[in-house]
């Protein structure tokens, strides 16, 4: 008989039916060094902050070209949708009597839907463009005022922040240090060459300018559609706000949009 103590011996930790483990390799993801998130240092706004210092008064380090025809599109698109929903409806009431079969109800409830959507969208994108950005040191502070236009002709308001409270979707600009294309190279040739053309007397060359007009207008409408010249600034607690990349922008602003935040 076997002597029953032997059964509730433990066994030694480690031990198995086929020896003692071999001590197991760490897998390479454990290997890699842990992902730390970039320190977002108050120091980072230094360069800036000194550079604007060196100015007495405010200075202007974004000016955004003339937003009429932009402007103009999306408030009558917006206009041309909400006339239909109502042109749909007085119609609608009329025939109220007569019997309509189901799917009528259906698409015309449907079509309904879709343009009040798109006349709130187009009614939007017609809203919180930046006209101009200055900068100004005050009270050991770089305080940044933005004026933003508004619906209402002749009128429009300005929020002030810090560049702590601000961040960006893109830069909308390329550090002057930084090696380019040939494409773009000629693309910002063309856009200095619009700019010089815009800021010239019409009597000194009325070709030109009413050439370039029309081309404006013509890229607002489109640009009214495709969103292709904005980036979106977002300011802490007071909104997200859209910034026309072919506006004119001072050397102070690259020292910004290089240490915001991204979206």
């Amino acid at each position: 008989m076997s002597d029953p103590s032997n059964r509730c011996k433990a066994k030694p930790k480690g031990s198995s039916l086929g020896g003692p483990k071999p001590a197991s390799k760490p897998s390479p993801a454990s290997l890699k060094p842990p992902v730390v998130a970039p320190k977002l240092s108050k120091e980072r706004f230094r360069k800036f902050d000194y550079t604007i210092s060196k100015h007495e008064g405010p200075i202007e380090i974004f000016k955004a070209p003339s937003h009429r025809a932009y402007m103009v599109t999306a408030q009558s698109i917006s206009a041309l949708c909400v006339l239909y929903v109502g042109f749909e409806l007085l119609v609608a009431r009329k025939d109220r009597q007569s019997q309509a079969q189901n799917w009528h109800n259906v698409v015309f409830g449907t079509s309904c839907l879709v343009m009040s959507w798109i006349g709130v969208i187009f009614l939007r994108k017609g809203t919180n463009l930046i006209s101009r950005i200055t900068a100004t040191h005050s009270n050991g502070q770089t305080l940044l005022r933005i004026r933003v236009r508004s619906l209402i002709p002749f009128r429009k308001r300005e929020i002030v922040a810090t560049p702590f409270e601000m961040s960006l979707s893109r830069s909308p600009v390329v550090d002057p240090a930084r090696e380019i294309d040939e494409r773009s190279m000629r693309i910002f040739e063309r856009l200095a060459e619009q700019r010089a053309i815009a800021e010239m007397p019409f009597y000194k060359a009325p070709g030109k300018k009413f050439s370039l007009g029309m081309w404006q207008i013509l890229m607002n409408v489109r640009g009214t559609f495709t969103q292709e010249h904005f980036v979106f600034l977002e300011v802490n607690k007071k909104g997200t706000l859209r910034l026309d990349i072919t506006g004119k922008f001072a050397p102070e602003f690259v020292l910004l949009g290089k240490n915001l935040v991204p979206l």
